[in-house]
């Protein structure tokens, strides 16, 4: 079996770099876009594995991507993980997995492995 593909979706080029070289070197195959619009555009024609989003988008939050990918995929949408700095009043009727930022490698790692099974 291949090895499991992660999206990330951050605007932030420093965080969306170094989460990528944490999962190639981890064994998983990973690309990283900047916004909610190129996410939805690769799953056009693509499914990952897992999908890691930053809560606070240039443009959509996390809530809107998550319902856009829903709609697009349905059913075989993906799992979900939200990483944010966002505070926890922010948060109150998101449901799934939540990624508080700054997070440590083996979190980040740990939540990757629990929906991917690597």
């Amino acid at each position: 079996m291949g090895a499991k593909w992660v999206l990330l979706v951050d605007d932030d080029r420093d965080i969306r770099e170094a989460v990528i070289d944490l999962l190639q070197e981890a064994g998983y195959q990973a690309t990283g876009v900047a916004d909610g619009a190129a996410a939805l555009e690769l799953l056009r024609t693509n499914k990952p594995s897992l999908m890691l989003t930053d809560f606070k988008l240039e443009d959509m939050d996390g809530r809107e991507l998550r319902r856009r990918v829903r709609d697009l995929l349905g059913a075989s949408a993906p799992p979900f993980a939200l990483l944010t700095g966002a505070q926890p009043s922010e948060l109150e009727d998101i449901s799934g997995t939540i990624l508080l930022k700054p997070f440590t490698s083996e979190q980040l790692l740990g939540v990757v492995a629990e929906h991917c099974g690597v």
